[in-house]
This record gives structure tokens, C-alpha cells and sequence, in this order.
């Protein structure tokens, strides 16, 4: 009860505890069940306090024993957490601490430190310390003339006169009259075979002009036995890769040396009509009959995927990859075909183009490199060469090669092939614009005059064979 021991409780709970061998009992008031109140509401700085007890032994609510009591000093630890009055020095009497610049630390001066940010604002004292410069050998110096504009305009600077460099010692235009005879920079073309003046004047390395085609050189020369048929040829730079062609249970890719020896024979269940490097990823893909385009992604294992499914304008159309990777063209019939190789986007379509009859594959067979287009006719090796917009720049005639899929171009061959025709055909790579190889053509042409008489041309890879 608060206030007197008459007033009405404030707070109220019941135990339920059991005595000792001595007939007492213990309780600690403000953990029993709670009938009224809340025991840690009480403000017992605010007014005094009574306790009754009231006491059932037979542990019902009919109570026989009462008794109240004025609680004094114990419940009054509560309050001693809120003090309200201190009285004496609270000052700080520690010599060590008084004696140091800490002691002079103000509540001011902790605010203004948390404040600083690297500039005087006012609240720092700076007097002994350098505000400007005073070095002679500065102040006497170029350096002590350069302002934040002069700054600004150094950071500015692109390589092109803005108004802010003095150029007055130096030639601004042209005084003799003759633009070439300055110093000029030289550069070289992509494709390694050009040097470039940077006033527009040019010379072509003789013997290894890439832009510059000569007459069909044949330089090399190998057997193959595809297991089916001899379709597709392409380079990584290092080996050659072929591909067969007729029937999946039978695909394979092979791997030679570039003299033309057999390295590696790779199962894969696709029936092949193009094949080709891509130097972007350093994949091989290939153009399959029906249409679609896989790349090839584990070789060695033989797994591949599809990235085009029946994209091709003929179910027998060969491909070809752009030197940079980003176009894949497909021909049929005289019509040319310009993908976006990541996409598979049309871009362009040429007509015109001239081609065979298609009874070996040679009205489905392109090649490209960074500056032509080859289509051919297999039964009179004519190779037809266009420049990149369809325009017909000249033709070539082949000795060697009747199998029209296998025209293929890459490092500045031309290659095609004798289909073995389910047995041993033959690989002919014609140099058609890197420098001449005359000992190694010399060596082939012996070759080829020894066994001339032991040639036999296979039949040619009918359109319906599969």
C-alpha cells in the first residue's frame, strides 16, 4: 500500500511456497504470481510504502493470519541507481591530467575537431606555420609563375593547339610548297603486305601483297581417306582441319601438319558441307546438310551444338567465315548470302555470281578472304574471283581438283580436292597471292608428272547422295 497502511493496494501478488523442517517459510516479493500491479512500476523515491501479508495454510484464499508493515531502508536500494543531489567537488584531481594540454580541452574545441576538413575555418590556430611561399629558389623559378589556369590548361591538353601554347618557334603551315618532301609516319597494313606514308602515299611489298592476286601456284599436295567423302578443308594457322560428308554414323574431322601428314583422326556424328576457323573464338564450325551451323566444342570428345538451325539456302550448302569473324556467308545457285555471325541477322545479298551446274556441289561452294570472293564451275576448275560488292575482278583456272564442295580459302590458298568417293581422294593447295614457292612447286609437278598415269577421277558427290 502507499501512503498509509490503510490505503488500497497498489500492488498485489500470491505464493504458493512450502516450509522448511523448522516451519518457515521464504519468499522474494516481486516473483510471485501477480494479481494487481506492476511490482517494477513502483516509484518508491515518491511517497512510503506498507507490505501486508495475508496467509491461507490450507492454500486456499480464506486467510486467517494478517499482519502490515511499514517498509523502511531495504526496499530502497531501487533508488539509489538515481541520484539526485551530489553534493561536494567533482572536479578532476589527477596532477598528470591537469598539468597536460588535454585539461584545456573544451567542449568548443572537440566540436570544431570534428568539424576540421582540411581547410582553416577559422577555429585552428595557423600563426607559426607557413601560409605563402618563401623559398628564393622558388620564388626565382619558372614554376613559381604558373597559375591554376595554366594548370587547367595542362590537363587540357589534346595535342592540338587551343589557344594557350606558344607556338611562334614552330612551322604552322606549309612554306615550300610541296607536302611529301616532309618528315611523314609510316605504318604497315593489317595484313602485313603494304607500307602506308601518312601523306597519303603508299607502296605494295613486292612477292607479299595480300591484296594482290597472281596465277594459281600449286604447292601443296596430300592423300586423305575421308571414310566418306573429302568435303571441307580450313586452318587454325597451324594445322589443317578437313571434314567428311555423307552420312553422320560416319563423321569425322581430321587433323594434318602442314606438310600434310595425318595427326589426328576425330569421330563426330555430323554430316558435314563446310567447314571453317574462327579466328575471334578459336572455334571450328561447320554448315551440315540440311542446313544447320554447329560449333564444334570439344573436338577430341566430338561435341558440338547448333547455333543455326536450317539457315542455309540449300539443304548441300557449303560456308564460309569472314577473316574477322563477324559474318558467315551462304551460296546458292549465283546468290550470295551475308550473315552477322553473332546473331544471324541478314546484312547483304549479291546475285549474279557465276558457279557450275551443282552436280558435284560447286552451285553451293563459296570461299572468302578480307578482299575477294571465289565461287567456281568443278568441271572446268574455273575459279571466278569478285571483289566484296559482287564485281567480277578476273578468273582463275586450276590443273588439279574436280570436287565442287571442297573449294575452300584461307592464308592465301586455294584449295580444292579429288573426292575419294568412299576411298583415298587428293588435297590440292594452290598459292594464289603469298610469295612462290618455286622449289616446292617444282617437287609437286615432278609428283604429279611420276603419277599421272595412276590418277582416276572418282564420280562426283550426286546432290541426292546422303
Amino acid at each position: 500500500m502507499q501512503g498509509s497502511e490503510s490505503a488500497t493496494a497498489i500492488y498485489t501478488e500470491r505464493h504458493f511456497p512450502e516450509t522448511n523442517r523448522n516451519g518457515l517459510v521464504s519468499i522474494e516479493i516481486g516473483t510471485g504470481t501477480i494479481i494487481l500491479g506492476d511490482f517494477t512500476a513502483i516509484d518508491w523515491a515518491n511517497d512510503i510504502y506498507f507490505i501486508k501479508t495475508e496467509t491461507d495454510i490450507n492454500g486456499s484464499a480464506n486467510y486467517t493470519i494478517t499482519d502490515t508493515n511499514q517498509l523502511l531502508s531495504v526496499p530502497y536500494a531501487l533508488h539509489a541507481k538515481t541520484a539526485e543531489i551530489i553534493t561536494g567537488s567533482t572536479g578532476e584531481t589527477d596532477p598528470v591530467y591537469s598539468g597536460s594540454q588535454a585539461a584545456n580541452i573544451t567542449e568548443i574545441d572537440i566540436t570544431n575537431l570534428a568539424n576540421l576538413s582540411g581547410i582553416n575555418t577559422g577555429d585552428q590556430d595557423l600563426s607559426e606555420f607557413l601560409t605563402s611561399e618563401t623559398d628564393p629558389v622558388y620564388s626565382g623559378s619558372q614554376a613559381a609563375n604558373i597559375t591554376e589556369t595554366d594548370i587547367t590548361n595542362l590537363a587540357n591538353l589534346s595535342g592540338i593547339n587551343t589557344g594557350d601554347q606558344d607556338l611562334s618557334g614552330f612551322l604552322t603551315s606549309e612554306t615550300d610548297g610541296d607536302i611529301y618532301n616532309e618528315i611523314q609516319s609510316l605504318s604497315v597494313s593489317g595484313t602485313g603486305d603494304t607500307l602506308y606514308l601518312s601523306k597519303a602515299n603508299w607502296i605494295i611489298v613486292p612477292g607479299i601483297s595480300a591484296a594482290t592476286l597472281h596465277d594459281p601456284v600449286l604447292e601443296v599436295q596430300f592423300e586423305e581417306n575421308p571414310i566418306t567423302h573429302n568435303i571441307h578443308i580450313t586452318s587454325d594457322g597451324n594445322y589443317y582441319y578437313t571434314i567428311n560428308g555423307g552420312s553422320s554414323a560416319y563423321g569425322n574431322v581430321n587433323q594434318f601438319d602442314k606438310n600434310g601428314n595425318l595427326l589426328n583422326s576425330y569421330p563426330i556424328l555430323i554430316d558435314g558441307r563446310g567447314l571453317s576457323y574462327n579466328k575471334a573464338d578459336g572455334y571450328l564450325y561447320a554448315s551440315l546438310y540440311l542446313g544447320d551451323i554447329v560449333k564444334i566444342t570439344d573436338l577430341a570428345n566430338g561435341t558440338f551444338e547448333t547455333i543455326y538451325s536450317d539457315k542455309m539456302q540449300s539443304v548441300q550448302a557449303s560456308f564460309a567465315i569472314s577473316d574477322d569473324g563477324t559474318k558467315f556467308y551462304d551460296f546458292y545457285a549465283g546468290t550470295l548470302k551475308v550473315y552477322n555471325f553473332s546473331n544471324g541477322n541478314l546484312l547483304e545479298t549479291i546475285t549474279g555470281l557465276s558457279c557450275g551446274s551443282g552436280s558435284s556441289g560447286d552451285n553451293v561452294a563459296v570461299a572468302v578472304d578480307p578482299y575477294y570472293i571465289y565461287t567456281w564451275d568443278a568441271s572446268t576448275r574455273t575459279v571466278y574471283v569478285y571483289n566484296h560488292s559482287g564485281t567480277l575482278q578476273r578468273t582463275m583456272t586450276l590443273d588439279y581438283g574436280n570436287y565442287g564442295f571442297s573449294l575452300s580459302c584461307f592464308e592465301g590458298f586455294l584449295f580444292v580436292a579429288v573426292d575419294g568417293n568412299y576411298s583415298t581422294g587428293t588435297w590440292y593447295g594452290y598459292n594464289i597471292r603469298r610469295s612462290v614457292n618455286q622449289t616446292k612447286s617444282a617437287e609437286i609437278n615432278k609428283t604429279l608428272n611420276l603419277k599421272s598415269s595412276n590418277i582416276t577421277i572418282k564420280p562426283d558427290f550426286d546432290s541426292t547422295d546422303k
